[in-house]
């Protein structure tokens, strides 16, 4: 008797978990997934509650709010899509959206391919068939709610869907951004990015006057 009731008690276990994944608003816990290779998948026992797209993937939210593409085996393809963004999943301009969870790379939002392996420190959103891309840089919002943004260091890069260079690599610093007019003050927003206010500039005709 005593063997019949563990061995309940570890099937109800056994369902419970099953039960919780997906947990509340079909937020998927790191329970729910397993080491595969270098990655990972969602666990076998939960592949028959996820819906795959004709291209054979399915996006989930993993915790905390973080998108990620698995295939049919439940391998996880794409790890932390940006989703956040203006021109990030699913609006991606040209259809290329940024991935990354240490460093960032490019996926296609359709097939859910990588095009750019995640390999960089800093990418910005592809835009006129080019992502701007660096490494041991830093992200320079121009604004303090960050709609726009400026990638400055000593290595920068333009490439196109194809991982080609666009351009010689080339440098940019914070003065560079400000130009003319200096920086007035820099600020860290997060982890990733600073808020840099530049100097009013004296020829800007639409300047207040003090």
């Amino acid at each position: 008797m005593r063997h019949f009731w563990i061995g309940s008690l570890l099937a109800l276990a056994a369902a419970q978990a099953v039960a919780d994944c997906p947990g509340k608003d079909d937020v998927w816990a790191d329970q729910c997934f397993e080491p595969a290779g270098d990655g990972e998948r969602l666990k076998k026992a939960y592949l028959k509650k996820v819906k795959f797209d004709k291209s054979g993937h399915a996006v989930l939210t993993r915790e905390p709010m973080e998108l990620a593409a698995i295939d049919r085996l439940g391998v996880i393809k794409v790890p932390g899509i940006y989703f956040a963004g203006d021109f990030d999943y699913q609006d991606a301009e040209a259809g290329i959206g940024r991935f990354g969870v240490q460093r960032c790379g490019y996926f296609n939002v359709k097939t859910y391919q990588i095009v750019i392996p995640a390999t960089y420190d800093q990418c910005q959103p592809f835009h006129a068939g080019q992502a701007v891309v660096c490494n041991d840089c830093i992200r320079y919002c121009t604004q303090p709610e960050c709609q726009d943004s400026v990638l400055a260091g000593e290595r920068i890069l333009a490439l196109d869907a194809n991982n080609r260079e666009l351009r010689p690599a080339w440098r940019r610093s914070v003065e560079d951004i400000c130009k003319q007019q200096g920086v007035l003050e820099e600020r860290r927003i997060n982890r990733s990015s600073l808020y840099v206010r530049c100097k009013p500039d004296p020829a800007d005709p639409f300047r207040k006057l003090q």
